[in-house]
């Protein structure tokens, strides 16, 4: 968008959907792209699948291209591109674009030199879940929480969508719903934040819900994809899924506590149980790995 226009930059997110097949050259070719090869080298992330996610690296020069554009420095601060000027958001790291109907709607990145803190950035305003735009619909979903499990997922070719730490229920299950799911599989980490968000999910859920169990020793699913042979555990481990367990103060009444008997939970509190359904969902899962 030209300055002459007397606008401001329309975000920061539009912006780079001009400049992402640039950002991704970087990555992969340019010079200062080096410490984002490394980086995810390191990770086990590939470029094919850099190249499918839409990956980029932010190498610096920004403020001085937005400059010559004739750009205001009041008029970059209010792209969200840049924390306090002229330092960019997203310097030294791997970007992650969320992309919808073909441009990205939403950016995350990752430093990949120890000098940079925080380690993780997003466009400020709403977080959206990563991977919805491009989730295959009517085929059961694989939920994380983390932006390199998500990666992990799709470089095996899984059908996955990243929560990226949206504690909102409400708004994670309307991103959810988005992604049109058949049924859901939770692949998140142990811990005691995370277990209450995913219980909080399976009473929100529309869909059946089930969580898988991984392998010992390992903390999430990108620990996986740091393994020879973690595809193929992941795939032992979506075979052996379980039911979320979830405590309600009114379970003997069939309902959840909202008190709504047409609320996801609740319908999932007054189902009986459906093993066979389970299993058809899990086998899904794994067939579209093959």
């Amino acid at each position: 968008q030209s300055p002459r226009s007397g606008s401001a930059i329309p975000d920061g997110t539009a912006y780079w959907s001009r400049r992402l097949s640039g950002s991704t050259h970087t990555l992969f070719k340019e010079p200062e792209g080096e410490p984002g090869r490394t980086y995810c080298r390191g990770r086990n992330v590939d470029r094919a699948t850099a190249k499918l996610l839409q990956m980029g690296y932010g190498g610096g020069g920004l403020a001085k291209h937005l400059t010559e554009l004739g750009y205001s420095v009041k008029r970059q601060m209010r792209s969200g591109l840049f924390l306090k000027y002229p330092q960019e958001r997203f310097d030294k790291m791997v970007i992650i674009p969320e992309i919808r109907d073909g441009k990205p709607v939403w950016l995350t990145g990752r430093a990949v030199i120890a000098e940079v803190e925080p380690k993780f950035q997003a466009m400020p305003g709403g977080k959206p879940s990563l991977g919805v735009g491009t989730a295959t619909p009517d085929e059961t979903l694989i939920v994380t929480e983390g932006v390199f499990d998500y990666i992990a997922l799709k470089r095996w070719g899984i059908n996955a969508v990243a929560l990226c730490g949206n504690g909102n229920i409400e708004k994670a299950i309307a991103e959810l719903k988005r992604a049109r799911p058949t049924a859901l599989v939770f692949a998140f980490d142990s811990d005691e934040k995370t277990l209450l968000m995913m219980q909080q999910l399976t009473l929100a859920s529309e869909w059946p819900v089930s969580t898988i169990q991984l392998p010992d020793g390992v903390e999430d699913v990108a620990d996986l994809g740091m393994l020879a042979d973690g595809r193929e555990r992941f795939e032992i481990a979506l075979l052996n899924t379980k039911e979320v367990e979830v405590e309600s103060e009114n379970s003997d009444s069939g309902h959840c506590d909202c008190g709504n008997p047409d609320c996801g939970g609740c319908r999932r509190n007054g189902r009986s149980a459906d093993a066979d359904g389970r299993a058809d969902h899990r086998v899904e899962a794994v067939d579209r790995t093959r």
